[in-house]
């Protein structure tokens, strides 16, 4: 091997006529540095891009170069190639990573009492409706619905007999007193519930939440009828005796009001209130059961009743 005058590190190439399998080909650097490489046979040493030092890593010469003493220009240094180091990749559960589903449907079932003044009915109702909750924040979303409910119940209350006489055409004008009451009520409306739903705390797809909004509430049908115990009592006068005797009489009249449908219309007339738990069902759907309470804002039906209700719903949501 020769080195240049220049003073650059001179590379080494091993001739294939020399035997050289025992012992490896030295290269001598320059005087002031003072630093050797080592190669084997039939490799060259690799100056760093960014020092005079030679590289550990030692690369075949290559094969129409074997026998032949490199020039100065003929090296080109080889830029050492860093290790690419693979990052790890996290998997967080969907409520950690910052990615949720915002809109989902439900389907819900709920059964339900209906209360007047101090009297509860005598048989519940029964509620299907069909709701679109739409994620606002992580623990706000806004749930509007559609629900046909129907009514079918007896109420032995004088408030309610009173308002139905009154709205009978035939017993306006009824001498006597009402001894007892005994009112049925048929209705099916439809419910138009916005209501805003508060998650309070959740863990794994479970959670405790709370709600609370309005509903405007469309008859569909209504149908109202009585049966009462009138009272009359008459005095009658004996002109020859001078005797007064008093008669009593007992008889059954009945009311009856019918009112097409769409003929009321209770605009935001309830306020809902509800508290509720939800449990994973399926790979993305869930089972809400939420008690509830809806009291009235304003007169309801036509008999304009102040009428309130107490509920359990049992909902399937979709797309959780």
């Amino acid at each position: 091997t020769i080195a240049d005058y220049r003073k650059v590190p001179a590379q080494t190439a091993s001739f294939p006529e020399k035997e050289q399998t025992a012992t490896a080909v030295r290269t001598v650097v320059e005087k002031d540095s003072g630093t050797k490489a080592e190669t084997r046979p039939g490799e060259m040493a690799i100056r760093r891009p960014d020092t005079d030092r030679y590289a550990d890593r030692m690369v075949p010469v290559p094969a129409d170069r074997k026998g032949v003493i490199l020039s100065v220009t003929e090296r080109k240094p080889v830029a050492l190639v860093p290790t690419e180091k693979k990052e790890k990749k996290i998997f967080l559960p969907e409520a950690d990573a910052g990615s949720y589903r915002k809109t989902s449907i439900l389907a819900g079932l709920s059964g339900l009492m209906a209360g007047v003044e101090d009297r509860v009915a005598s048989n519940p109702g029964v509620a299907l409706g069909f709701y679109l909750e739409h994620r606002l924040t992580r623990s706000v979303a806004l749930r509007p619905g559609l629900a046909l409910t129907r009514h079918d119940y007896r109420l032995e209350d004088k408030y309610v007999g009173e308002l139905l006489m009154a709205a009978s055409r035939d017993l306006t004008n009824l001498a006597g007193t009402i001894d007892s009451y005994e009112n049925h009520m048929e209705m099916l409306t439809m419910e138009v519930p916005v209501n805003l739903v508060f998650t309070v705390l959740e863990r794994n797809r479970k959670s405790f939440f709370l709600s609370a909004g309005v509903s405007t509430v469309f008859y569909l049908n209504q149908q109202f009828c009585g049966k009462y115990l009138n009272v009359s009592t008459r005095e009658n006068l004996n002109t020859y005796t001078g005797e007064i005797t008093y008669e009593t009489t007992y008889n059954t009249v009945y009311a009856e009001s019918d009112h097409p449908a769409f003929s009321h219309v209770d605009l935001f007339a309830l306020t809902n209130l509800s508290a509720g738990y939800a449990f994973p069902f399926g790979k993305n759907s869930r089972v809400l059961i939420e008690p509830y309470v809806q009291l009235p804002l304003s007169d309801l039906t036509s008999l304009h009743l102040h009428m309130r209700y107490v509920g359990m719903s049992v909902k399937v949501q979709f797309g959780r």
